[in-house]
């Protein structure tokens, strides 16, 4: 059974306010219609947010500027000039605040989301590698780990056909065995009331990948699946919801992968962790990010 308490399964999906790190990038740009329908579909307020790192290279025991010509005055000229049009073209018609600051781009990000009580931080990412960095590009990973608000977020959100993943109808909400499964349920319920999404609850039982394959039995896989669908079932009981549950095998992130794929999901909806001053997200959170063929919402 999945043990948990009330602060625990208590979670509301209310989004009134999103903050939209931009880089002027293609990625960036592939993704103003879905911080676009968010907005409107929450009726939230939206902060395009630009940060300036200034290039610095170690020169005796002090660090100076790699090209001194470019001080940091006209780089935040500069950008602020591509900040205007950016919104001007991307958000034509919508007022959205802009912001342009300098220092760590992660770093800020976090600080400004947490100073400013952001509710959901939108942005794209990379998926490829085996290594954090590399994995979600260094960025997005450090937001991830130290951000307390949800994030949206797509790997592969510039090779969508426009259009795809807009509107959120198709949800699948990805569960452990934790008692974090409360607050996604919660949330998952949340979005259902508020946008009528269709919400499917999967559980994905780590097949040969995480067990010797002498170990992997018809009999011990059957165990497994119904452990799984008892702890959900009590789960959903706790926190007053009915949805469809499926129990799937094999390696998570591909699992789910495969699972949201052939539901035709809009959104995948996951958990990072309430803890992640002790090493880290949840387990599977990168390469569910990584491997999803649709966008995927963390809380």
């Amino acid at each position: 059974m999945i043990a948990a308490s009330q602060n625990e399964t208590e979670f509301a999906m209310k989004v009134k306010s999103i903050l939209f790190p931009v880089d002027f990038s293609p990625r960036a740009a592939a993704i103003v219609p879905h911080v676009e329908a968010a907005a409107r579909r929450f009726g939230a307020a939206v902060t395009l947010l630009h940060l300036v790192e200034t290039p610095v290279m170690p020169y005796g025991p002090v660090e100076t500027l790699a090209f001194p010509g470019l001080q940091p005055a006209a780089l935040r000229a500069r950008a602020e000039e591509l900040m205007d049009r950016f919104a001007e073209t991307a958000f034509s018609g919508m007022r959205v605040r802009r912001w342009v600051d300098m220092g760590d781009p992660a770093v800020c990000i976090t600080a400004l989301a947490r100073d400013w009580d952001i509710d959901l931080i939108m942005m794209p990412t990379h998926g490829r590698g085996p290594f954090r960095a590399a994995l979600l590009g260094s960025i997005t990973s450090k937001v991830l780990h130290d951000a307390d608000c949800a994030i949206w977020t797509a790997a592969h959100a510039d090779g969508l056909p426009p259009g795809r993943h807009v509107d959120w109808r198709s949800i699948v909400c990805a569960v452990g065995l934790s008692a974090e499964s409360g607050r996604l349920l919660n949330a998952a319920q949340d979005l259902h009331d508020t946008l009528g999404s269709k919400i499917q609850v999967l559980h994905a039982v780590p097949g040969e990948e995480a067990f010797p394959q002498r170990l992997m039995d018809e009999e011990f896989v059957a165990v497994l699946r119904r452990r799984a669908e008892e702890a959900i079932g009590d789960a959903q009981c706790d926190a007053g919801t009915r949805f469809d549950v499926a129990v799937e095998t094999g390696d998570v992130a591909r699992a789910v992968a495969r699972y949201a794929c052939n539901a035709g999901a809009d959104l995948v909806l996951v958990g990072r962790g309430q803890d992640r001053s002790r090493g880290g997200l949840h387990s599977h959170t990168y390469g569910i990010i990584r491997d999803a063929p649709c966008p995927v919402l963390s809380i």
